[in-house]
């Protein structure tokens, strides 16, 4: 069980790191699987996150999908969340950058709407009014939430995890097309990308929709 009280060699500590060895088997293949809850002391939440290397090389900064436990081990959510730090970083902690985390995610879940996809948009329970818990539900593009005393079967969590697999993607399709269409309405930064980078470099007018897609 995991407990923030607890010391960093914890049993539920070593359960996080072998996150990869309990998620790899129904991981897609092109994402990275990442975890933490603390480095020398325990920290929470912790999380385990799954991450696209063409979007985002760490949890800190661009579009990730990730389980966070909330601080009393109520609940368990699953969310395609943005990275928070390097937004505070260029905007500042507390309101300022939780609001534009949070119009970023608007943003984006309206862009998966138009596309007739099912978006989860269940609130976050993170039990906890922290800047940083603040700033993950403002940024929160679609989530799950699970009673860890009532959960479902392992069934119906793995099918839950494959559906958000599909919302993440189309999620960073979605980031990609608006900074294409709509350069600077979406604020959160990513690494650089190359084959965006060029498209963006180029005077690019598609001349249908399949060879725009194409491209992306």
């Amino acid at each position: 069980k995991y407990d923030y009280r607890k010391d960093i060699e914890s049993t539920g500590q070593r359960h996080l790191k072998r996150a990869e060895e309990h998620f790899k088997h129904i991981t897609p293949l092109n994402l990275e699987i990442s975890w933490g809850g603390g480095k020398g002391i325990v920290t929470h939440p912790p999380w385990v996150g799954f991450l696209d290397p063409e979007e985002t090389n760490s949890p800190l900064r661009g579009i990730y999908l990730v389980y966070l436990l909330s601080k009393e081990k109520d609940y368990l959510n699953l969310s395609v969340g943005q990275g928070i730090t390097d937004v505070e970083k260029k905007y500042g902690r507390g309101n300022s950058s939780q609001t534009i985390l949070k119009e970023d995610a608007i943003r984006l879940r309206a862009k998966l709407e138009e596309k007739n996809l099912k978006i989860p948009n269940q609130p976050m329970q993170l039990q906890s009014n922290g800047t940083r818990q603040k700033a993950y539900i403002a940024g929160s593009i679609s989530s799950i939430v699970y009673d860890c005393n009532n959960l479902p079967s392992e069934t119906d969590l793995v099918n839950d995890l494959q559906g958000m697999f599909r919302i993440y993607q189309h999620s960073i399709q979605a980031k990609r097309e608006l900074l294409l269409t709509s350069p600077g309405e979406i604020r959160s930064p990513s690494p650089p990308n190359k084959q965006l980078n060029a498209i963006l470099q180029m005077d690019f007018k598609p001349k249908n929709s399949d060879e725009y897609r194409a491209l992306i």
